[in-house]
């Protein structure tokens, strides 16, 4: 049995990494996956996989895309369920200009989280939560002085930013009619 699961990359598609959807759905496959689809060209790559284990699929993901495309990919997997819960976070759902979720590879520690509260302003506010930080922005996020850089620079760890709309997006798309789905009440 295959475990449904969706993949962010960073910074795939920026920066001259450029690669054709297409071609990121073959490397996939080459890798083992099944049932590949990509949604919209920033990275996030639907499969199946028999290997069950987050980490363990980050690592072989990271490792062969990096010998497919020659150069370096971070890899954050998720499952529909994770997915889920960000898309009917509250604190993500409320009004802003901007709504993001910052994907990480672990959740953060007491002093991590913080230094991320550190960061807040009267445009950039912060609630974490396990490996994922909800960001809102008052401002269009171009006029914001927070940035993944920031933030990297700040925690030392690797992330990737997404929509709050990409999430729903890919929860609708993806996710529904699973049987990986969290059942309510």
């Amino acid at each position: 049995m295959t475990g449904k699961h969706i993949a962010f990359l960073r910074a795939l598609n920026v920066g001259g990494r450029n690669v054709a959807m297409a071609d990121l759905r073959r490397h996939f496959e080459a890798l083992g996956c099944v049932s590949v689809e990509t949604h919209i060209a920033s990275g996030n790559v639907f499969f199946e996989s028999g290997q069950a284990d987050g980490s363990g699929l980050e690592q072989m993901l990271e490792t062969g895309l990096e010998q497919r495309l020659k150069f370096p990919v971070v890899v954050f997997v998720r499952k529909c369920p994770d997915l889920c819960e960000l898309r009917d976070w509250p604190f993500a759902a409320k009004l802003a200009t901007a709504s993001n979720i910052i994907f990480l590879k672990e959740s953060l520690s007491r002093e991590q989280a913080s230094q991320v509260n550190d960061l807040e302003s009267d445009v950039d506010s912060f609630e974490v939560r396990g490996s994922h930080i909800a960001w809102r922005c008052a401002v269009k996020q171009s006029e914001s002085r927070f940035s993944n850089a920031v933030l990297e620079r700040k925690l030392g760890l690797r992330s990737t930013i997404r929509t709050r709309k990409t999430i729903v997006d890919i929860v609708k798309r993806f996710c529904q009619g699973s049987n990986e789905l969290p059942h309510s009440g």
